[in-house]
């Protein structure tokens, strides 16, 4: 095993293990498209408008309120790429080709649905559990998605909430090439 992976199977069992630990957040079924590439998502949502599609309302405020806060907390999430605009209210810049999918508390489906058609996903019942899952979408097909469950949320200001964001989003817009075997940056591990 070489060193890179090494390291990288070691960061990734502390980062579980103090997750675990702390309560937090769970993250997984993040996949890549072999269609993505790093330079899609800065043509399609780099520096610019990203058409977001938000389903599902998992917290008492109104429709507006979500869009807003959840919006907020999308856009102040690093990624490892040029950071992205996500709106809900897309200007000239959005390339109508591509969007991002938010979806709460659905069941879990093929990623191409969720981006033909994210309102048709069937509600998913998980008592005090909250999931969220983002899809990065170009035309009716997905480049990458990621799902995340929180359990006990208080509400859109729990900063669990806004944890779970942050450690979504760089998942979404992930910097490798699937095509590329070669690709042997830091924590970044590939299934094969």
């Amino acid at each position: 095993m070489g060193s890179a992976m090494r390291i990288a199977a070691v960061a990734a069992c502390i980062l579980t293990l103090v997750a675990a630990c702390a309560g937090q957040s769970i993250v997984y079924n993040n996949m890549i498209s072999a269609a993505y590439r790093p330079y899609l998502y800065g043509y399609g949502a780099g520096r610019r408008d990203l058409t977001t599609i938000i389903v599902g309302h998992p917290f008492d405020i109104d429709q507006d309120q979500l869009d807003t806060k959840l919006v907020a907390m999308l856009n102040e999430s690093p990624t490892f790429l040029q950071p992205t605009n996500f709106t809900t209210t897309p200007g000239q810049s959005a390339r109508p080709e591509f969007k991002a999918v938010i979806l709460f508390n659905r069941a879990i489906v093929l990623p191409n649905q969720v981006c033909r058609s994210p309102e048709q996903v069937p509600v998913a019942e998980l008592g005090t559990t909250l999931r969220l899952s983002a899809t990065f979408c170009r035309y009716g097909g997905y480049l990458s998605t990621v799902t995340g469950e929180l359990k006990d949320v208080t509400g859109i200001d729990d900063p669990r909430f806004l944890q779970l964001i942050r450690q979504m989003v760089p998942l979404l817009f992930p910097p490798i090439d699937p095509t590329r075997e070669d690709d042997s940056r830091f924590l970044i591990i590939k299934g094969g």
